[in-house]
């Protein structure tokens, strides 16, 4: 194999490289996507346990202020 072939095989295979490349990058942007979904979920659910227990507290001093058990 002379150094021409070598070069033209190489060109190749770097080509071949470059789309899976651009294939993974693709499908990690989609992951990335499902992802932030997810963390807005759980904060969606975070903030509504919290609140709940912000009330909850809120109404056990408003009990305990008002002379109710």
């Amino acid at each position: 194999m002379d150094l021409n072939q070598a070069i033209i095989e190489i060109q190749k295979h770097i080509a071949v490289l470059n789309d899976d490349y651009t294939a993974m990058s693709n499908q990690l942007a989609v992951l990335g996507n499902d992802v932030d979904w997810l963390k807005r979920f759980f904060f969606m659910i975070a903030v509504a346990v919290i609140g709940g227990l912000v009330a909850s507290i809120w109404n056990l001093i408003l009990h305990k202020k008002n002379g109710k058990k």
